[in-house]
């Protein structure tokens, strides 16, 4: 029964990627683009003195969106990242690339519908949140890779200032389309970060046999602020004692104008009860700005996670980061940054150079 549901969903994503028969004055037209990003993280000091190295690593983001006709679209990413944290210095070594989206998506109008494998809507702070280290603590959240079916309604003006509405239905994809190639770091090693293949007795939040989770959003302003509420359940996998509940606020204002500059904030509260599956509760305050004149900007972020334990032992942890770079033309970055961060006890100083080139197609 769970060998023939997973084929079902096997088939279905790979009928995901066929193109569609589309019109002849309409025909299938591809688009999309490729981040890459050249990053040195040296760890300058540390009250752990183990951590104090430096990593030089390259990652890279392919979009590419295959519009089939007016409605129906195929959405996909591949990542090339690091898959293993750096135990000494490194200099790009351990990188593995993997497949983090497919998904065929219907809009027709106000209504949007997907099915594939994505990245879930729950909080925003990991890709909106400037500087260097502006994603922080968010990433604990972003909870990528999973295999989901649902849709987005866009809303006419309404009193209450609702914009859009958003569900899904999704389990975390366990099936050969999470193979990473490079990855070779068994599951159980301290320092992985990406297995070769996820497996459904790797257990976790989400990491089921079926679409047994859900998460429902809104969206919608408020004299002129954007907002986002998010409310996620991802059942308990193998060896999870509850399933993980959590509810996601953010809050993006309008751009502000400051003389010549603008000023762009964000601000994301999570609450995560039984994290990714465990006895943990855990939440996370971020808060960030980015002022830019012509191609200079300037970021600050301050972040806060506190981790609560039933058995005792909590921590509350802290971050402060802070950058400044240039945009040049042609889609070229870049930027340095700094961090100061407490984690378990654990105080840190890094510093940080990130060369950023975005070409489309």
């Amino acid at each position: 029964m769970v060998l023939g549901r997973r084929l079902t969903l096997l088939a279905a994503l790979l009928l995901v990627a066929l193109p569609g028969p589309g019109r002849a004055d309409d025909p299938p037209r591809l688009s999309g683009s490729l981040v890459s990003y050249v990053e040195n993280d040296w760890y300058a000091r540390s009250t752990n003195k183990q951590l104090e190295l430096n990593d030089l690593y390259l990652s890279s983001n392919l979009y590419t969106a295959l519009r089939l006709d007016e409605r129906f679209t195929v959405n996909g990413e591949l990542k090339l990242d690091v898959v293993r944290s750096a135990g000494d210095d490194r200099y790009f070594a351990d990188e593995g690339v993997w497949l983090r989206q497919l998904t065929l998506d219907y809009k027709d109008g106000n209504l949007g519908l997907f099915a594939g494998k994505h990245t879930l809507p729950f909080g925003q702070a990991f890709d909106l949140a400037p500087g260097i280290y502006g994603a922080g603590f968010s990433d604990d959240y972003k909870l990528v890779e999973h295999l989901s079916i649902g849709g987005k309604l866009d809303l006419a003006p309404n009193a209450l200032g609702l914009t859009a509405v958003n569900t899904e239905v999704f389990m975390f994809d366990s099936t050969g389309l999470s193979t990473a190639v490079g990855a070779r770091a068994p599951f159980t090693a301290a320092d992985v970060i990406r297995v070769n293949r996820v497996r459904r007795s790797h257990g976790g939040a989400g990491n089921t046999d079926d679409l047994s989770s859900a998460l429902i959003g809104v969206e919608g302003k408020a004299s002129e602020t954007g907002w986002a509420a998010t409310l996620l359940h991802r059942r308990d996998g193998v060896g999870g004692t509850d399933p993980e509940r959590g509810v996601a606020l953010t809050l993006l204002p309008p751009e502000r104008s400051i003389g010549d500059w603008r000023l762009d904030t964000i601000a994301e509260a999570v609450q995560l009860w039984n994290y990714n599956g465990d006895s943990d509760d855990q939440r996370y305050l971020t808060a960030g700005a980015r002022a830019s004149r012509g191609g200079f900007f300037v970021t600050a972020l301050g972040g806060l996670r506190e981790v609560d334990r039933p058995t005792g032992g909590d921590d509350s942890d802290h971050l402060l980061t802070a950058s400044t770079g240039y945009d040049f033309p042609g889609g070229i970055s870049l930027e340095s940054g700094w961090l100061r961060s407490r984690q378990a006890n654990v105080r840190t100083d890094v510093l940080g150079l990130l060369l950023t080139i975005t070409r489309s197609f």
